[in-house]
């Protein structure tokens, strides 16, 4: 009986590495062209004056971001000085 265990395990731990040995190749890897085409938003003025209004918010955003980040070690460093 604990030989038919042994072999039923190592037929599992088989099955197992077979199946996990086969996963990488089911991945894929997308390229951005695939999934997003790029033409029709160069060719709407308004949706390109809307990303580009998005990206100068984002650049603000990150500037009022590290100047407040700044401020608050400028504090930090007063405090202890």
């Amino acid at each position: 009986m604990c030989l038919v265990a042994l072999f039923f395990a190592a037929f599992l731990i088989g099955l197992i590495w077979l199946v996990v040995g086969d996963l990488p190749k089911i991945e894929y890897h997308y390229v951005l062209e695939q999934i997003l085409d790029c033409e029709p938003a160069r060719e709407d003025p308004d949706l390109v004056a809307r990303t580009e209004r998005l990206d100068a918010l984002k650049a603000v955003e990150a500037l009022t971001l590290r100047e407040a980040a700044l401020a608050t070690v400028d504090a930090e460093l007063r405090a202890t000085a």
